[in-house]
C-alpha cells in the first residue's frame, strides 16, 4: 500500500490513529518548513489580486468565520469536500496546525460586508508532501478565483521546497473535469476505493495528463 493509501485508509478507519499521526507531524512540519511556509504564503498572496475580493492567510482567530461559511454550504458541495469537522472547534484546530496553511477570500464590495466567499488549504507533511483542498461559494462561481487559489496553493508549496498532490474520488465528476482542464495536474496513482492520486508540477507532458 501506498503512503496515500495507508494516509487515507488511517484517517477514515483509525481515527483516533490519525489524530495522533496528525499531532506529530505537525511538529516536525512546523520545525522543518514553517518558516519556509510562512514566507512564501505572504510572497504568493502580494502576487495575487482581482478587484472586489481580498486573499489572506486565515488564523485560528477565524474559526467562527469558517466554521458558518462551511456550514453554510450546500450538502451536495461538501459532498467529497471534509478536511476536517466544521464546527468551529474543528476549524480552530486546523486553523492552529503548524501543518496545515489555510486562506480565504473575502468579498469587499459594499453589498457584501467582507462575506468570506472562499477557503483553500495546504495539509502538509514531513516527507515534503503536502495536499491541497479549495471551495468556493456557489455565488462567485465562474469568476475565476479558483484559478487564482491554485496558484496562490501551488507557489506557497514550491518556493518552500514541497510537492503538491491533491486526491480525489473518479465519482467527483466536477473536479475530474477541472483537474483535467488544469496544465499542472498529472495522474500519479489510482488508490483504494476509486481514489485517484494527483500531483500539480510545473510543467506536465501531454502523455501524463488525466
Amino acid at each position: 500500500m501506498s503512503f496515500t493509501g495507508l494516509l487515507i485508509r488511517l484517517k477514515h478507519r483509525h481515527p483516533s490513529i490519525w489524530r495522533l499521526v496528525e499531532w506529530c507531524n505537525a511538529r516536525v512540519v512546523g520545525t522543518l518548513y514553517g518558516a519556509k511556509l510562512t514566507r512564501s504564503a505572504a510572497k504568493a498572496l502580494e502576487a495575487k489580486y482581482r478587484d472586489g475580493y481580498r486573499f489572506v492567510s486565515l488564523s485560528s482567530d477565524e474559526a467562527s468565520k469558517l466554521s458558518g461559511f462551511l456550514q453554510a454550504q450546500p450538502r451536495e458541495r461538501v459532498r467529497y469536500f471534509n478536511p476536517h469537522a466544521f464546527d468551529e472547534r474543528g476549524c480552530k484546530r486546523a486553523l492552529a496546525s503548524p501543518a496545515f496553511r489555510a486562506f480565504g477570500i473575502y468579498a469587499t464590495r459594499e453589498d457584501a460586508d467582507d462575506k468570506l466567499v472562499g477557503y483553500f488549504f495546504l495539509r502538509c507533511f514531513a516527507n515534503r508532501r503536502s495536499f491541497v483542498g479549495r471551495i468556493l461559494d456557489a455565488s462567485v462561481d465562474s469568476r475565476g478565483l479558483g484559478r487564482l487559489m491554485n496558484q496562490i496553493l501551488y507557489q506557497t508549496a514550491w518556493e518552500a521546497g514541497l510537492r503538491v498532490m491533491t486526491t480525489v474520488s473518479r465519482h467527483n465528476e466536477m473536479v475530474i473535469r477541472s483537474h483535467r482542464n488544469n496544465p499542472h495536474a498529472k495522474l500519479l496513482h489510482r488508490l483504494p476505493n476509486e481514489y485517484l492520486l494527483i500531483e500539480f508540477l510545473p510543467d506536465v507532458d501531454d502523455s501524463d495528463r488525466l
